[in-house]
């Protein structure tokens, strides 16, 4: 948020307050406002630099073959489709949310509680969700219930 400029910040911030936890929570599917705050095609070479090393961050919990992928797709799609979004002041140690979304993943970070002293933070794959399922999908794709 610190190399925003006021316009991008103006953008970017979509919420006054924090979020209390992260929005997707344990939804089963993401389900989020579309395309909500700074657009990675507003963005200068450096804040884009910033915003792949952070989704590095995130990608670089995952098993290194896993993380690759992850990341060559993130890298072929580009950056100018993402968007990201906040919510609260942009102080440092006040609660503060934001999240990084794209068509195929959502990554979310709540630092609200505990007088922002205590995070909750998650990648979501948009068409490969460790919260599907999978059974359930499967019994009403393949069986009559």
């Amino acid at each position: 948020m610190n190399s925003l400029d006021q316009k991008q910040t103006s953008r970017a911030v979509v919420y006054r307050k924090a979020p209390y936890d992260i929005l997707t929570y344990n939804s089963t599917k993401v389900s989020l406002p579309p395309e909500e705050g700074l657009p990675g095609s507003a963005m200068n070479a450096t804040q884009m630099g910033i915003l792949k090393s952070l989704i590095k961050i995130y990608v670089g919990q995952l098993p290194a073959d896993l993380a690759e992928e992850r990341m060559s797709r993130v890298e072929d799609e580009g950056l100018d489709g993402l968007h990201w979004a906040w919510g609260g002041p942009t102080l440092t140690d006040e609660p503060h949310y934001y999240r990084i979304q794209g068509d195929n993943f959502t990554v979310e970070f709540d630092n609200r509680q505990g007088n922002a002293n205590h995070i909750h933070s998650v990648w979501r794959d948009v068409e490969n969700d460790f919260a599907v399922d999978v059974l359930r999908e499967h019994l009403i794709l393949y069986h009559v219930i």
